[in-house]
């Protein structure tokens, strides 16, 4: 046979039907092949406990590890923002209750300096107001927390109807002001701060529960 018809041939010649190739979309064992489900699931499982069972122990503890860092991650935003608002709870009630003590200390002294005289110059809402500060409890002496966040409010009340030290004449609330207004002027809080410091003063005291630091 000669080169030419060789040539022809070969060129003429086809693969058999049955060869295909192997890539993904070509059938045989590639991607495409759907996957195939257990006929015996029971069986199955049964199977693969059998060969998991030396590693019983090893597969508790991992179990126990898994579902304890799914609870702490889940839990500990809460924990934190809990702890966060004891520490700020505290820290606002320590800070109303240092600065209306200091001012019932100085009030009290500069009463007790101006005497009479001074008196004799008060409208008679002033007096009144004067006493019913005089009649308050002492905060340095206060050791309950209902019992101080009690005298606070009182004191608070009474602004607008007696000289507060610090505040000038301008300063002070008009006598016709919003309670509202007049606390505000004392403790230079918002009206909802302030109620917010009374629920502090008395779940606190005014005292900073430092063990709080050790969650966050």
């Amino acid at each position: 046979m000669s080169d030419s018809g060789m040539k022809n041939g070969q060129s003429s010649a086809k693969p058999p039907a049955s060869v295909r190739s192997g890539g993904p979309f070509g059938g045989g064992h590639g991607m495409g092949r759907p996957v195939e489900k257990a006929k015996n699931f029971k069986a199955t499982l049964k199977r693969l406990l059998t060969y998991l069972k030396p590693h019983k122990v090893n597969l508790v503890i991992v179990i126990i590890f898994a579902v304890a860092s799914t609870t702490f991650m889940i839990a500990s935003p809460k924990i934190i923002g809990r702890a966060m608002n004891k520490l700020k709870d505290g820290f606002v009630a320590r800070s109303v209750l240092r600065k209306m003590t200091d001012m019932q200390n100085q009030l009290t002294e500069m009463i007790a300096q101006g005497g009479s005289s001074q008196q004799q110059q008060l409208t008679p809402a002033m007096l009144d107001g004067l006493k019913q500060f005089m009649a308050l409890p002492s905060l340095d002496g206060a050791a309950d927390s209902n019992e101080k966040a009690d005298i606070v409010e009182k004191l608070m009340s009474l602004a607008g109807t007696l000289p507060v030290p610090g505040l000038s004449a301008a300063e002070m609330p008009a006598d016709g002001a919003a309670p509202e207004a007049k606390q505000a002027t004392l403790v230079k809080l918002t009206p909802e701060q302030i109620a917010d410091s009374f629920r502090a003063i008395r779940e606190t005291g005014g005292k900073i529960d430092f063990r709080y630091i050790g969650i966050i």
